[in-house]
């Protein structure tokens, strides 16, 4: 079973979905307080099948803390500390506040005492899951997706110039961010889809690597264009003005810790 999850801008986690290929179908489902419910909106193989990072999926344990009542648990842990709540064989800690701000000493030493604490259970394998920055690229039929923080920075703090000045503009029936945080003068520009010339795009890009493709490449006007990268580099030569937007994320994942037998 794969879990899904979308955050508000606050980066509150508010609807988990669960998504998985059975035998004879595919299971696809979303948490309401009336128990899970089929999603006829087929929102994650929408969302694995065109790459836009409206979701981010996380690990049994990590859905089982954000949402411990869709999987019949009473509670999560409240407090910012290592105590531990305990639920069968499971066990699950909370991050202290500022943990990934902190140098990787205070990390390290965190992280040491965690395991610590697993005796006479059992010691875990652990992978830490990074913050994930993301700046995605839409419009001519043409993805672009960069990955890195510089990028992030550039982006975000020329959305973050245009919303103070009142200038961002939102392409509201695209935009899930603003069913929840509508746009309006000073928010942050995290999440919602962004209207976008390709000049402010050329400049956001500098020198990063931008991960090009089509949004369709079976379709007749992709294959006809050749490769996604050289129809970008040929909307920018003709100095082609097209409507393009722009939706920038920078979440974390936390820490999972896979218990061993």
């Amino acid at each position: 079973m794969r879990y899904f999850t979308r955050f508000d801008g606050q980066g509150v986690a508010y609807r988990l979905y669960r998504f998985e290929v059975q035998e004879k179908k595919i299971l696809e489902e979303f948490w309401t307080p009336e128990g899970w419910q089929h999603d006829i909106d087929a929102r994650i193989a929408g969302y694995l099948s065109i790459g836009e990072p409206d979701l981010d999926e996380i690990s049994e344990a990590h859905a089982q803390n954000l949402f411990p009542q869709a999987f019949g648990l009473s509670a999560a842990p409240q407090e910012d500390s290592i105590e531990e709540m305990a639920v069968g064989q499971k066990k699950y800690f909370k991050m202290p506040n500022g943990f990934f701000e902190s140098s990787e000493q205070v990390q390290s030493k965190f992280i040491e005492h965690v395991i610590d604490s697993l005796d006479p259970v059992g010691r875990g394998d652990k992978t830490r899951r990074p913050i994930r920055y993301r700046v995605y690229f839409e419009g001519s039929s043409i993805i672009g997706i960069l990955s890195d923080i510089d990028a992030y920075k550039r982006a975000q703090h020329f959305l973050q110039e245009k919303s103070d000045s009142g200038k961002l503009q939102c392409f509201k029936w695209w935009c899930k961010e603003c069913e929840v945080n509508p746009l309006i003068k000073g928010i942050s520009p995290e999440r919602h889809v962004l209207k976008i010339s390709i000049p402010n795009v050329t400049k956001i890009i500098s020198d990063g690597q931008v991960d090009w493709k089509w949004k369709d490449p079976k379709s007749e006007w992709a294959l006809s264009q050749g490769s996604a990268k050289d129809a970008y580099i040929n909307i920018v030569e003709r100095k082609s003005r097209p409507n393009w937007v722009i939706r920038i994320s920078a979440e974390e994942a936390g820490i999972d810790y896979v218990f061993k037998d």
